[in-house]
């Protein structure tokens, strides 16, 4: 892939498990690296849960493999254009070691 299509700064997070000031367990998150992507929307539904519409995106973001990204596991998410993308799929593109495919759904809440 050029490297121009590669056009969208994304930030990379992992979870966090630490202890509030009373020893209650503190669920955050922190930065794990920053990485240009390519990122496309693929698929979204909508579905009706009680009286509530519950909204999911499918996102695919394609990153250069390094020593860092080889590291990045599904469980982690990503931020993109202020939207949150739980990672589903972390895998090489093609069997190429030379870029990583992101799969991940974003979910809204109406």
């Amino acid at each position: 892939m050029p490297a121009g299509k590669r056009r969208f700064l994304i930030t990379i997070q992992q979870a966090v498990m630490s202890d509030d000031a009373s020893g209650q367990p503190l669920h955050s998150w922190s930065l794990y690296c920053t990485r240009y992507a390519d990122v496309e929307q693929t698929s979204g539904t909508e579905r009706f849960r009680g009286r509530q519409i519950d909204a999911s995106m499918t996102h695919v973001a394609v990153i250069v493999s390094d020593s860092v990204t080889r590291a990045i596991t599904p469980g982690m998410r990503f931020l993109w254009r202020g939207r949150v993308v739980n990672l589903i799929v972390v895998k090489p593109l093609d069997g190429k070691i030379r870029e990583i495919q992101l799969m991940g759904q974003e979910y809204i809440q109406a």
